[in-house]
């Protein structure tokens, strides 16, 4: 009969104590690690420096997990085929591209259309402005909306095609915009005020990193039956002001909107409020994932415009972090 190995002091601790005696008294790198994360960097999206300080932060706050960083335009096989011998969690702020990982939860970024964001956050019970798909045959009850309306094309970004025009005029304007060619949506119009003014909120994992108010420095037309024919609305295209924001209510509406797209880990969500009841609505969460502008080109030339630094608001790093920690230790498989 063999006998079983006698226990030892290891034996009777918790897996978090075993795991801090191991690193108190040495054993090698491989053996303290329990779980993997994989960072997906995608050039041109992110800066790597970004990702690189998450990895240093998570090395010291949570030394049980292993940090990968990998290219989102290879295949990585090497790192690929070392991360597939523990629990993984993958992270991707952008979609994947050409990197597969061999096991793991995955969250990676997800292109939706405008039209199937809008379901998606009526389902979750998100406050979002109605929406119809614009069809030859669609019908519009006038008791449902008001006396404007705004047009946008179901895919598309930085306010481009967006139009603001009135009821009675929306077959007509969207013709105008290229419709039918351009799939179109008819939105209820929201008045944010004669200055059309927005909020965008970066999240991880329902967390925001930043928040800025983006405010047009362009006088939206005046409401009246001859609107102009250009109706130009957006608040995030032509010259415009962004300024911090540390509004409470729009902070947790974002963090909410993480419930109706749990699969998508970094949301640039876009927020509005109706300057009369103060309401506020999701308009979209943008989640293919090309909303990383703490270090996209993009991202850059806004903070050197607009005199601040999106990193400082939330010690953006720092959060980023701890919710890359939260879900490895919860989701890693």
């Amino acid at each position: 009969m063999t006998e079983s190995p006698r226990p030892t002091e290891m034996d009777f601790l918790a897996p978090g104590q075993r795991l801090a005696a191991r690193l108190s008294f040495g054993g090698n790198d491989e053996s303290r690690y329990l779980l993997n994360l994989v960072i997906v960097h995608t050039p041109g999206a992110q800066d790597v420096t970004d990702f690189l300080a998450v990895k240093d932060m998570i090395a010291e706050r949570a030394p049980e997990i292993e940090v990968f960083i990998v290219s989102n335009d290879s295949p990585q096989s090497v790192v690929r085929r070392k991360a597939a011998g523990r629990p993984t969690l993958v992270f991707s702020p952008h979609l994947l591209r050409h990197f597969r990982p061999a096991r793991g939860k995955v969250y990676a970024g997800t292109p939706l259309t405008k039209l199937r964001q809008v379901r998606m956050l009526e389902e979750a019970g998100i406050p979002v402005p109605r929406a119809v798909f614009l069809n030859e045959d669609t019908t519009f009850d006038p008791a449902k909306w008001d006396a404007f309306v705004i047009l946008k094309p179901n895919t598309g970004s930085r306010g481009q095609g967006v139009r603001l025009t009135p009821f009675g005029r929306i077959f007509e304007a969207a013709r105008e915009l290229g419709w039918p060619e351009t799939p179109y949506l008819v939105q209820r119009f929201v008045d944010t005020g004669p200055y059309p003014t927005e909020y965008r909120a970066l999240t991880v994992f329902g967390e925001p990193v930043y928040c800025n108010r983006v405010a047009s420095q362009e006088m939206r037309p005046e409401l009246t039956p001859d609107l102009p024919a250009d109706g130009r609305i957006a608040s995030n295209s032509g010259p415009r002001r962004s300024t911090p924001c540390s509004e409470e209510d729009v902070l947790e509406l974002a963090r909410q909107t993480f419930r109706a797209f749990p699969g998508v880990p970094v949301q640039g969500i876009d927020i509005i409020r109706d300057t009369q009841s103060g309401q506020l609505y999701v308009l979209e969460v943008n989640p293919g994932g090309a909303t990383w502008h703490l270090s996209s080109a993009h991202g850059k030339r806004l903070q050197e415009k607009n005199g601040y630094s999106y990193y400082e608001q939330f010690d953006a790093i720092s959060v980023v972090a701890d919710r890359l920690i939260h879900m490895t230790r919860r989701e890693a498989e």
